[in-house]
């Protein structure tokens, strides 16, 4: 998967963390590590990681982690990756699945295929 962001040209890794939540790492052209675009927001055993996160889906809250799902950090170093990802398709609009609130930041929730 290829991405631009702030001019640079950058490829996508898909992995997982311990829990099995996907993450996405991007490398730049000469495959160093560029950045983590997402975070995990649950513990291995299922539990919110950070204190106070609420998971809005629709009217409801989630508390356990969904298959196939990334949570994109948009923010600090990352801001505009978001837009980023829509942009070159890794990520979609209509797959946004829940909004996440915590003390000091709002991310969302997409579902992720492995073939974006």
């Amino acid at each position: 998967m290829k991405i631009n962001f702030n001019g640079e040209e950058l490829t996508g890794k898909l992995g997982q963390y311990e829990d099995g939540q996907k993450h996405l790492q991007l490398f730049d052209k000469d495959g160093c590590p560029y950045m983590t675009v997402s975070t995990n927001i649950f513990t291995k055993n299922g539990h919110n990681f950070f204190g106070g996160v609420i998971l809005w889906s629709g009217n409801f809250a989630i508390n356990t982690p969904i298959e196939d799902t990334i949570t994109i950090k948009n923010y600090s170093e990352n801001q505009g990756i978001e837009e980023a990802l829509l942009d070159a398709g890794i990520i979609k609009k209509e797959d946004k699945i829940a909004h996440c609130i915590t003390t000091f930041c709002e991310m969302n929730v997409y579902k992720i295929y492995e073939n974006n």
